[in-house]
């Protein structure tokens, strides 16, 4: 009985890793399309679409900087609060992390940010995960 609860405990712990994984690669696709199209065609939008990809792979430090500029640059934009909000996250996302930095795909970080993570928003629209959906499915 005791060696079914450790496979099952294992089963359960490599399976939640993979998921975590696929999940860091998909999502390091999107925010390298959102810094690329960020850098043809620069709009407060896309700003905060690619803060919030970076705020999915764990680099916060570099999500803040692109929200603390948008909100030095917009201090009236209709989603300050939102704005504000992410900042706050990005500084402390959950606790014990009390600096600003960015985390290498930290599997241990993000079982911690799940359960007791910070409130933060998402901007990311669905537009932008269909077209990455569609250049993996290109790339294939």
């Amino acid at each position: 009985m005791k060696y079914i609860i450790i496979a099952i405990i294992i089963f359960l712990f490599v399976k939640s890793y993979v998921k975590f994984k696929r999940k860091m690669k998909y999502f390091g696709v999107v925010a390298a399309y959102l810094h690329d199209k960020a850098n043809t065609t620069p709009s407060v939008e896309i700003l905060l679409r690619l803060s919030s990809a970076f705020i999915e792979i764990q680099h916060y430090k570099d999500a803040c900087e692109i929200l603390e500029d948008v909100a030095a640059e917009y201090p009236n934009h209709f989603q300050m609060d939102k704005i504000a909000a992410n900042i706050k996250f990005c500084k402390n996302p959950c606790p014990g992390v009390k600096t600003l930095k960015n985390f290498n795909e930290s599997w241990l970080h993000n079982f911690v940010l799940v359960r007791f993570g910070n409130r933060r928003f998402n901007f990311l629209s669905d537009d932008d995960l269909l077209e990455v959906n569609s250049l993996i499915r290109a790339n294939m």
